[in-house]
């Protein structure tokens, strides 16, 4: 096996385990020196999506005010289902969740 010099032959953080090769190396240097404009630009469309979506009016929703009894009755039940239905009619409305 031919030697090698130190100078083909690198560690991560001293790991012993953390051998990279010359290829290696570039690569990992091209990666950090990379144009971040795509990621800053994500960001900032996030950041305006954020934005929007706080500002999406909404219909308010009463609290279901209603105390259950220990056998639970049909209209107890109803309530829940129609509390549940409204709250995802409003958001479908407002384009937070889809159909």
């Amino acid at each position: 096996m031919p030697s090698r010099s130190k100078s083909d032959k690198y560690w991560l953080a001293n790991n012993p385990n953390g051998e990279v090769n010359d290829a290696q190396v570039v690569a990992l240097k091209n990666l950090s020196t990379a144009d971040l404009t795509e990621i800053e630009e994500a960001v900032a469309s996030f950041d305006e999506l954020r934005a929007l979506a706080g500002a999406i009016p909404m219909a308010a929703i009463a609290d279901l005010d209603q105390d259950i009894s220990a056998a639970y009755v049909e209209a107890e039940v109803q309530a829940l289902s129609d509390k549940v239905d409204a709250l995802l009619a409003a958001l479908r409305t407002a384009g937070l969740l889809a159909s």
